[in-house]
């Protein structure tokens, strides 16, 4: 047994004082493996398969490689504040086998290996291996977290159809993911792509797949900090998958791959993206594509280590504030598991129900929502998230009792604190942040709702009726403020219980203003609306 740095209680990597760096059996880190544990918050894992591969193989070479080069990570990460093996039970859980001669059949090994990984850890972070890998830790992730947020890292799309035919390759994995709907496509998003396509059709696709794109080229042109703006906004709180495949670097920085592409990101870019993400709901993560047989002194493996490790120290625990924080940088919202799809609205005709509105409970005995258009009769109209309120001229006059101007963290927790309520059905609580006088426009309530007790009549109708808020979660957040109130915009989704054995899931579009009242904020009104260009669909129970 080698002697092991063992802080709070958490077993850490061999101790480098006591036995050198490049001595001992390489896990990540020379972290413990996972059967020297009882249970780990996190485990590292090698799925060493490259036969998805279309150009340059040697994926399968990339864990151990991977692991080699992270024998000189420290325990202490500065550049996020964090001890990472010292605040959670990080191990090496080896390399799930594969067969490397059926793709099918490998992929559906991976599936049942990362479904039985979680009995042993709560999160995996894999080590490719090529990209096909991430299609059946999607599938594996879902079953807990339904569809997911995925930010992919690559030069490329991976939206292709086919290649030669084959319908799961490196290349098509998230064209896969999004036709399963196992992705959740309003918060969905590419990073670092570049390079030639076959066509413009390749991003027409990709768009109706449901992805955003930030090109290595928009970093270049507007800067790494407007590019994180733009991700964490686009996710929000959104249950996250990070895939990254290596080639998004460079190949000055990452030779060792098996289709580069010039022109990409430097390692420090994207470690330092990774960085910003740590305070989002990541449920699972993957690095692949690091070919050793065409690296160079080890420059990918190495950048592919830290990456790893950068993530791993996203996962750790910390305080909501740190060193560093930056007020206006748009504020992750609580963690969440959100299942999510658009809003239903009365008798509409829907062609292609996304599969994530459907409970898979018994997909078997059920027909394929995309076998046919159907209708969706109306329902009694309800409200998905309704996150502060109060009347517009409520904010002028006797009611302003103080011009001082809130600040955009103060405005976010005020709005925090109601999408918690709301999301945990405390009448109470929720109705305790309005002013009497709030005002509510609703999409789907005919007139305006003038004052906070019609509201509350409104709300106690629908919880007689057994209507309960399952899920809710911000993204998209906007906040502006001035003397005396302060207007807060997001995107919110929503999942219900209607009452009547069925689930609603909406998203839309919200405004919120909030009066300041000496040291706090009251919500005056509150104006709720659809989102534009969006097919109505409905959860199915």
């Amino acid at each position: 047994m080698q002697p092991r740095v063992n802080e709070n209680g958490f077993l850490g990597p061999v101790d480098a004082s006591l036995v050198p760096r490049f001595a001992g059996i390489a896990t990540f880190a020379r972290l413990p493996r996972l059967d020297e544990v009882d249970h780990a918050d996190i485990a590292v894992v090698g799925i060493p398969f490259d036969s998805g591969v279309s150009y340059r193989p040697g994926a399968r070479f990339g864990p151990s490689h991977v692991r080699e080069a992270s024998r000189l990570l420290r325990p202490y990460n500065p550049a996020q504040d964090v001890s990472p093996f010292a605040t959670q039970q990080v191990v090496d859980a080896g390399d799930f086998t594969v067969n490397p001669f059926d793709i099918e059949e490998a992929v559906a090994d991976i599936e049942r290996q990362a479904l039985e990984l979680r009995a042993h850890a709560e999160r995996a972070i894999v080590i490719g291996g090529d990209h096909t890998i991430a299609l059946p830790m999607l599938r594996a992730v879902t079953t807990e977290h339904g569809p997911v947020a995925v930010l992919h890292f690559d030069a490329h799309l991976d939206t292709w159809d086919t290649y030669f035919g084959a319908p799961v390759t490196h290349g098509t994995p998230f064209r896969r993911a999004s036709e399963e709907g196992l992705i959740d496509t309003t918060a969905s998003m590419h990073v670092g792509t570049r390079g030639p396509l076959y066509g413009v059709e390749d991003l027409r696709d990709d768009e109706r797949l449901g992805f955003a794109i930030v090109r290595t080229e928009d970093i270049e042109d507007d800067g790494v900090d407007t590019a994180i703006e733009r991700i964490r906004n686009r996710i929000g709180d959104a249950p996250l998958y990070i895939s990254i495949d290596i080639d998004v670097l460079d190949p000055a920085h990452a030779p060792g791959t098996g289709t580069p592409e010039a022109g990409g990101l430097t390692s420090r870019e994207l470690l330092k993206i990774i960085r910003s993400l740590a305070e989002l709901n990541i449920v699972g993560a993957d690095v692949v594509e690091v070919s050793p047989p065409y690296d160079h002194a080890q420059l990918t493996a190495v950048a592919a280590s830290h990456v790893v490790y950068e993530l791993v120290s996203a996962l750790s625990p910390r305080p909501r504030t740190r060193r560093g924080d930056d007020a206006s940088a748009p504020s992750p919202r609580p963690r969440t598991r959100t299942r999510t799809s658009i809003t239903p609205s009365p008798a509409r005709r829907v062609s292609e129900p996304a599969d994530e509105d459907v409970d898979h409970t018994n997909q078997a005995d059920e027909p394929s929502l995309r076998s046919a258009p159907r209708i969706i009769e109306p329902k009694p109209p309800k409200i998905s998230c309704p996150v502060t309120s109060a009347v517009p001229n409520s904010t002028r006059g006797s009611h302003m009792t103080s011009t001082r101007t809130p600040n955009p963290e103060e405005v976010r927790d005020a709005a925090d604190a109601i999408v918690d309520a709301f999301r945990a059905n405390d009448g109470d609580r929720y109705f305790a942040a309005f002013a009497p006088d709030a005002s509510f426009v609703f999409h789907p309530e005919p007139t305006r709702l003038d004052t906070l007790d019609e509201y509350r009549t409104l709300w106690a109708g629908w919880i007689d009726t057994g209507w309960r808020v399952l899920e809710c979660s911000s993204r998209e957040q906007l906040v502006q403020a001035s003397p005396g109130l302060a207007v807060f915009s997001h995107t919110v989704r929503t999942r219900v219980d209607n009452g009547d054995g069925t689930t609603a899931a909406y998203t839309e579009r919200e405004s919120i203003i909030f009066r300041v009242e000496g040291d706090r904020l009251v919500a005056v009104h509150e104006h709720l609306s659809t989102m534009p260009e969006q097919q109505p669909t409905e959860a199915v129970s």
